[in-house]
């Protein structure tokens, strides 16, 4: 029995004033707000699908899993007007339903079976997938709240968003924008750690041109998430190409980075094990070498800034407000931190 089936079937009861019966292809009614009827067998009429068929004193409509994979039929006891009115009603908010689980199954092979997609852009369009604009995957993890809950937020935010849940912590948005959807998914983090307090963390992937190639979006945007927890950051959201370093050092053979770090990272050690200095050397990175800019970040003054950093050199003999032995300080605490 297809749950999402029997979900709609029973809000719909709620608003219907006539018996209504759910049957399933074999016809037997498994589902109705008249209980006395449930498991009885009948032979269903052949209903094309789409169409409305009267039989007798019985309204009927035939309604898909979203999927194409099993049939249901819907009966309807009352003939009148207003029973017309009520079985195309159900009619539509099945059709709509269909076609909303339809762009869900397309969307998975868009984004997990990137190497056979099965559709032109032309055809996606057709199907509700716009052209002209690029596509940008988003992998999120969150915590505290189903991965259904968050998508139903998702869609309440961004009506042109479509979500794909993976698992209970897990779920995959993909949006269209002409420049990018990092402030989009940072207001949408936002609003679910202050309104929802649920905290969430997102990979943001590679901008594509067209929704044939949403696959290698995700396959980035997981890249970048995965990546952005091992570096253990503080931010929120990790977008792939501001991490391009990152990943080009990720794919250095771990050898080859052990014996770099080897040869020069012994004295480096001494400075990941204090907290105070790591995070100087990290926020003055952030400021592009500034001293004034970083020592008003760190609320210490510019003598205690320069002090450390001075404190840091003697250890690892790298001087950070030198370009060059700043890259190199940087290159040992990414080889660190990858392991």
């Amino acid at each position: 029995m297809d749950q999402n089936i029997r979900q709609r079937f029973s809000e719909i009861q709620k608003s219907i004033n006539w018996p209504v019966y759910l049957f399933d292809y074999k016809g037997k009614c498994i589902d109705s707000n008249n209980l006395d009827k449930i498991g009885e067998q009948v032979e269903v009429p052949d209903v094309r699908p789409g169409e409305v068929l009267r039989t007798g004193k019985f309204q009927w409509v035939s309604v898909g899993s979203g999927f194409g994979v099993e049939t249901y039929y819907i009966a309807m006891l009352g003939t009148d007007q207003t029973a017309e009115s009520a079985i195309q009603l159900i009619r539509i908010v099945f059709m709509e339903a269909d076609v909303a689980s339809d762009k869900t199954r397309i969307l998975r092979q868009l984004l997990f079976n990137m190497e056979d997609i099965p559709y032109t852009e032309d055809e996606l369009s057709e199907m509700g997938f716009k052209k002209g604009l690029p596509v940008q995957a988003v992998l999120m993890e969150h915590r505290g709240a189903d991965s259904k809950e968050i998508s139903l937020i998702i869609e309440n935010i961004f009506e042109d968003a479509f979500v794909v849940e993976i698992d209970k912590s897990h779920l995959v948005m993909v949006k269209q924008s002409e420049h990018g959807i990092f402030q989009d998914v940072d207001m949408l983090l936002s609003e679910l750690s202050t309104e929802l307090f649920v905290p969430a963390i997102a990979g943001i992937g590679k901008r594509v041109d067209s929704w044939t190639q949403a696959g290698v979006s995700f396959k980035t945007a997981g890249s970048a998430l995965s990546l952005g927890k091992k570096l253990g950051q503080e931010e929120r959201i990790f977008e792939y190409k501001q991490m391009m370093t990152y990943h080009l050092m990720n794919e250095i053979d771990p050898l080859v980075r052990k014996r770099y770090f080897d040869d020069f990272g012994m004295p480096f050690e001494q400075i990941v094990e204090d907290e105070e200095l790591i995070q100087t050397a990290m926020r003055f990175f952030e400021n592009d070498l500034n001293i004034t800019e970083t020592s008003r970040q760190l609320y210490v003054h510019r003598n205690t800034l320069i002090y450390r950093l001075n404190k840091i050199e003697k250890q690892t003999g790298l001087d950070l407000r030198s370009f060059d032995d700043a890259i190199q300080f940087y290159v040992l605490m990414l080889i660190w931190r990858l392991g």
